[in-house]
């Protein structure tokens, strides 16, 4: 048995596994598997004996890892055999990964992996294990390898104590999302097969349609050189409408929001010398940040409005000839220009959508629907966006969801469903927003403590807890006592003042309060939060601050006998070292510094990633159903909106700039829970 240590950073090992979507993280495990020259990858679901999934397997039949490449896989990040220009072994094909990243995805997913290869060995098959721990990412163990009488190579990643429950990757959306993924992959190369939870990756009978389109761009002709490529594939699922950014040989290498309405469910393929170039460079995460990437992205998306458009109105045409023969038809001249023409073509994709949701319309007096067609070309040119879109989802609802719908609104209002969406769309902005605030480093620079963070905070004291209301703001411990007694029902009580051991005066930043459900009514919890610039370290004095303010409520006889627990955060994005020794004692949760014997008094390590982690999966369930991601754009637009004046200023600059934001990626955006 030997250890290997990596070469790298905690703090970027735990962003790398922090961001990664689970799904995301599975398709990484099979990337290596493609890239290891394996012709079946499959992706098993292990569940326990209650039905939950208690294990995920991996499995490919390539030239698994050697021994002696063992310390270059695991132990280098960035040092990885796949550099450009490099093809796999045995197949010659084109290789998804090169930067090493991929193996510390699949910590997204559980703390215990296990990979178990089989390799040739000078023409004889040897084996061993490799395994890794998520509470120490820079260290992997090697057992000795072992000849054995294995027939086949191959590896196998075993993933088990899982990080929490992952049903949505046993969904009809996961494997459609593989799907569209791989799709050119396994198109380039027919001889490959994916298994995902017992069924084939069929790519090829789940597509409607495809169309190759190029995307002109004369602004960067020298950079590109011949025109990128777009490849729009019309899918027989229900898909999140995205473009997979590829290289130039099709492969996918990272992932947007297509940025186009549609009632179509496609996926679109952007090809281009520029994301290679920037997969060669290692600059992949940087490709938001690259101004030529954005106009490359800005015109990919306007030839692809353009084909969507056309292709709606090549469906409507039959309808609308038959309208011009009845003489109901809006338009009675022929379009006058470039912008008449795209009106018209909104019309009729919204109007032909009508006939054929609603059988009535057709079945309609000549006149009714003459009106009623006028009606709709008058709406859609004074608010056009907002009519078509409320339209098409409308129609495009299946008749149970009509169903439902009516029932849901017997019980309660549209404006109600409509303000329950947003109140959860904007919380998913919020978080995302959050992230941009505390990570991206501009920001991290320049944020403010007190008058911005702490501001900006106060109005979203959910993110600590649901249960949690605000009730003292940047106070005093003086304060924190007199909120204390209000509650408790004692408010002639004279407070005198509560002093630190050293006989100073403490802030604390935030309060937030619940009573606990307990026999006793005034039995509470107090959450006292102590708040660190993000670009501040929480080092030993920080914790000597918050564990001066613990014991000063503590040993005060007010806070006694009360049936009141008290818990204390020190909060910031990164732990010094010997914080970090004192949050990892033997027989304690992680991050827990201090536990009072009798159990009231408990002081907590946190860092942001660890609690966006912990938002992000209360909010899993209703992100999952109200199919809302938002992204940094739309995340910096409501922070804007919400709290322009306790933002950073290059927050705001950047808008006023047009450039979007300086912001970081998602994947990049948190790090790992500490328990």
């Amino acid at each position: 048995m030997k250890t290997l240590q990596v070469q790298v950073k905690d703090d970027y090992l735990q962003r790398v596994v922090g961001g990664a979507k689970p799904i995301h993280a599975i398709a990484e495990l099979i990337w290596n598997g493609l890239d290891a020259d394996a012709e079946l990858v499959t992706v098993e679901f292990a569940r326990s004996p209650l039905g939950a999934i208690d294990e995920i397997v991996v499995t490919d039949d390539g030239h698994g890892i050697s021994y002696a490449e063992a310390d270059d896989a695991f132990g280098n990040l960035g040092g990885s055999w796949k550099r450009p220009g490099r093809k796999s072994r045995r197949h010659k094909r084109i290789l998804h990964g090169k930067a090493g990243k991929g193996r510390f995805r699949a910590f997204t997913l559980g703390h215990s992996v296990i990979w178990e290869t089989n390799y040739s060995d000078n023409g004889a098959l040897s084996s061993y294990r490799i395994h890794g721990n998520f509470d120490r990412l820079a260290e992997f163990r090697l057992e000795d390898p072992q000849r054995d009488g294995h027939r086949k190579t191959g590896t196998a990643v075993r993933i088990t104590n899982l990080r929490r429950e992952f049903e949505s990757l046993t969904q009809p959306d996961a494997i459609a999302e593989i799907t569209e993924t791989f799709a050119l992959y396994l198109r380039n190369y027919p001889g490959v097969s994916i298994v995902y939870d017992g069924r084939p990756v069929d790519y090829f009978h789940a597509i409607v349609s495809e169309c190759n389109l190029e995307v002109a761009i004369p602004e960067l002709a020298e950079l590109v050189g011949e025109n990128p490529m777009l490849t729009v594939i019309e899918w027989a699922f229900k898909t999140e409408k995205r473009i997979l950014l590829c290289d130039t040989n099709g492969v996918a290498r990272d992932e947007i929001p297509a940025g186009v309405s549609s009632t179509a469910n496609f996926t679109a393929y952007l090809k281009s010398q520029l994301i290679q170039d920037s997969v060669d460079e290692n600059a992949l995460q940087l490709l938001e940040l690259d101004p030529r990437i954005r106009v490359l992205v800005e015109s990919a998306r306007k030839t692809l409005r353009s084909y969507l458009r056309s292709k709606e109105a090549e469906k409507s045409a039959d309808i609308i000839e038959q309208w011009k023969q009845e003489g109901i038809y809006p338009y009675p001249d022929e379009p006058t220009g470039p912008l008449d023409q795209a009106r018209r073509d909104v019309f009729d994709i919204c109007a032909a959508s009508i006939s054929n949701y609603l059988p009535e319309f057709d079945s309609s007096e000549q006149k009714t629907r003459k009106f009623q067609l006028r009606l709709l070309r008058e709406t859609l040119e004074e608010r056009p966006e907002e009519t078509l879109k409320v339209v098409q989802e409308l129609l495009d609802l299946p008749q149970a969801k009509v169903a439902e719908l009516a029932e849901l609104l017997r019980k309660t209002s549209l404006a109600a469903v409509i303000n329950a969406a947003k109140t959860v769309a904007d919380r998913l902005n919020f978080l995302r927003g959050l992230e941009i605030l505390v990570f991206d480093p501009a920001s991290k620079e320049a944020l403010r403590e007190r008058s911005q963070l702490h501001r900006v905070l106060a109005d979203h004291t959910w993110i600590f807890g649901e249960e949690f209301h605000l009730s003292v703001d940047d106070q005093s411990l003086d304060e924190v006592l007199r909120k204390h007694l209000k509650l408790l029902g004692r408010k002639d009580e004279v407070a005198a003042p509560v002093l630190r051991a050293d006989g100073s005066k403490g802030i604390v930043d935030l309060m937030l309060s619940r009573r606990v459900p307990q026999p006793r009514v005034e039995e509470r919890e107090h959450l006292v939060i102590e708040l660190k610039a993000p670009r501040k370290k929480i080092d030993q004095k920080a914790m000597t601050q918050i564990q001066d303010y613990a014991f000063a409520v503590e040993a005060d006889e007010r806070f006694k006998d009360t049936g009141t627990r008290w818990v204390f955060w020190l909060l910031s994005n990164e732990i010094a070292d010997p914080v970090q020794r004192m949050a990892r004692q033997k027989d304690k949760p992680l991050g827990l510094l201090y536990e009072s014997d009798d159990g009231k008094t408990r002081i907590w390590v946190k860092t942001w990633g660890q609690v966006i982690e912990d938002c992000k999966a209360r909010l899993k369930f209703y992100e999952d159903h109200l199919q809302y991601q938002p992204d940094c754009e739309t995340a910096l637009q409501y922070l804007r909106r919400r709290h322009s004046d306790h933002i950073p200023e290059c927050l705001i600059t950047d808008e006023k700039n047009g450039s979007g934001g300086s912001y970081v990626r998602s994947d990049a955006a948190s790090a790992p829970p500490m328990g």
